[in-house]
């Protein structure tokens, strides 16, 4: 199916690595309780204060690249027992939805997302090659049951229209993006 992005309605909040969330009647903090049984791709369980670190290191600007400005709005992150607590200055209601463009990372990890990513999801790095390709392989430790039998996933790089056209109809692809 293809979205049509123009008609694309928000649709409610997933709770994936937060079991809840809540958000003041100012709308100046969101509070959310971090999920146990998660692990990071090397193994190590995600906390709290695991979230907190890498929610600090998106809203730097020094660190944080484009997440540092769809985060802007969140001024301060802490934890409370197992529970994340952002502040915004004013009333924010996009930082909620904005938060589900974030990516939780590995604190031990900061710095190095370019060579060594590692994350929380249901597939973990495996190569990048560049001007390429870039592989991910599946993760066994990923917190939740995926039905699908996809072990591996090669995301090809092509900067000839002509070549990717044809890696299409020769039957090489699977998905095809423009643009």
């Amino acid at each position: 199916p293809v979205t049509d992005i123009p008609t694309y309605k928000l649709g409610s909040i997933q709770n994936e690595l937060a079991t809840t969330y809540t958000v003041n009647k100012e709308v100046t903090e969101i509070r959310m309780r971090v999920r146990d049984g998660v692990r990071f791709h090397d193994g190590k369980p995600m906390t709290a204060d695991d979230v907190a670190a890498s929610l600090r290191y998106a809203i730097d600007p020094a660190t944080g690249g484009t997440m540092a400005g769809s985060l802007a709005d969140i001024t301060s992150v802490a934890v409370d027992g197992s529970e994340v607590v952002m502040k915004t200055a004013a009333p924010s209601v996009d930082a909620l939805y904005r938060l589900t463009l974030f990516r939780v990372q590995s604190p031990k990890f900061f710095g190095k997302a370019a060579n060594t990513p590692v994350g929380t999801g249901p597939f973990k790095f495996a190569e990048y090659v560049p001007n390429d390709h870039l592989t991910l392989e599946r993760f066994d430790g990923y917190w939740k049951s995926t039905p699908s039998n996809v072990k591996t996933l090669t995301f090809k790089f092509y900067t000839d229209p002509e070549a990717m056209l044809n890696a299409a109809l020769a039957g090489e692809l699977d998905i095809l993006q423009f643009g």
